[in-house]
């Protein structure tokens, strides 16, 4: 179950994720039942679909319409995507619901010993269950069903640049990073990881091989719960380490719920690449 706002890179997410895939291949949505009907979004690299529509803006109120999904354009994984309902609350579902079926499906299945593409003695242990015991030692919340106010807030820069992102607790950090650097009008070109706390120093919580590709790309309310104050750090760009601290300021059971007189953002606009032959606006001090 996915809101119409959900944008198609978290959409994609969450397929993933329902299907125990790693994010970490090209892929694009089409409009119908196969690829070679009208392709909506694509991607140059892996979890970053452009342009990221909402869901809602392709499938409106069609019952039935149809989607496909083709992830990995090597072993060309494809996906029928079908509204069946709509729903004006996700407890309207009944409980009768059969939500999956059919057993796992291997992502990169070992192949007999015919097949020189894969043969698990060569993989040295790359795909260890160690890193699964790792993620499982996490300590995670069950998502409430609640939307969060965020301060996005940029390290180190003067004056101060800050904006506030209405998301729903079921977000993917994948999406929430789209969603900062949309904020800030940044290109999603670069590695990024997100962090407990307000320093690049404090426990990791996920990072990516690719751009836009997190792992393990948790929903937000597993890591904030319902912790009125709890912060986090973005870093974006290993080299130039762009640093945003995000604050949880407010939840809320629907964004309408949220005062019209609320400041959304401030400062100016912040130059992903700026020109440094003239003075530049960057502070080392942190803001106060």
């Amino acid at each position: 179950m996915v809101h119409a706002s959900t944008h198609f890179s978290e959409l994609q997410s969450k397929i993933l994720r329902a299907f125990n895939f790693c994010n970490d291949h090209l892929s694009s949505f089409f409009l119908g039942t196969n690829v070679g009907c009208p392709e909506i979004c694509t991607s140059q690299y892996p979890g970053e679909l452009e342009p990221d529509y909402e869901i809602g803006q392709i499938l409106g109120t069609n019952i039935g319409a149809k989607l496909t999904f083709l992830f990995d354009f090597g072993d060309d994984w494809e996906f029928l995507i079908t509204l069946e309902k709509i729903l004006d609350d996700p407890k309207d579902v009944p409980a009768r619901t059969i939500m999956h079926k059919g057993g796992p499906v291997e992502q990169y299945p070992d192949y007999d010993e015919d097949d020189d593409e894969w043969d698990d003695e060569d993989d040295d242990g790359f795909w260890d269950d160690e890193d699964d015991d790792e993620d499982d030692e996490e300590d995670l919340y069950q998502s409430p069903d609640k939307y969060y106010l965020l301060k996005v807030q940029l390290k180190r820069w003067k004056p101060p640049v800050w904006h506030r992102l209405v998301v729903h607790a079921s977000t993917h950090f994948s999406a929430l990073q789209f969603k900062i650097l949309n904020a800030f009008e940044f290109e999603n070109d670069h590695l990024s990881s997100f962090f407990r706390g307000t320093d690049v120093d404090d426990p990791e919580i996920c990072t990516c091989e690719y751009p836009g590709a997190l792992e393990p790309d948790y929903e937000i309310g597993q890591i904030l719960g319902t912790d009125i104050g709890a912060k986090l750090t973005f870093l974006f760009d290993f080299g130039d380490n762009w640093e945003f601290v995000i604050t949880l300021e407010k939840l809320l059971d629907d964004p309408k719920d949220l005062s019209a007189r609320t400041i959304m953002h401030k400062g100016g606009h912040v130059e992903q690449y700026p020109d440094y032959d003239e003075d530049d606006d960057w502070d080392d001090e942190d803001d106060e």
